[in-house]
């Protein structure tokens, strides 16, 4: 069966996760720039303060890369004849 036969409410609304390809990429940029931040916590003396910010921002950057990762993979089986 063709997928645009397939009855809307059988199928995946991927607008929930992002609603457009610009807010996906925007997420992409984000986690570029989130790891050039980790990087930089590479060689310091850790103390509590900086301790909390390097958690903070690797959780919420693995919060990113988990949603860029569940759409992406959604969308490539969306319909699997669709090479992407």
């Amino acid at each position: 069966m063709d997928r645009d036969k397939i009855d809307e409410k059988y199928t995946w609304n991927l607008n929930c996760i992002y609603s457009s390809l610009n807010d996906f990429r925007s997420d992409i940029d984000k986690v570029k720039a989130s790891i050039n931040k980790i990087v930089t916590y590479k060689d310091i003396v850790y103390n509590e303060n900086n301790l909390y910010e390097l958690i903070s921002l690797v959780m919420n950057t693995n919060r990113i890369m988990d949603k860029l990762e569940s759409y992406v993979s959604l969308l490539q089986d969306e319909d699997t004849r669709i090479n992407r």
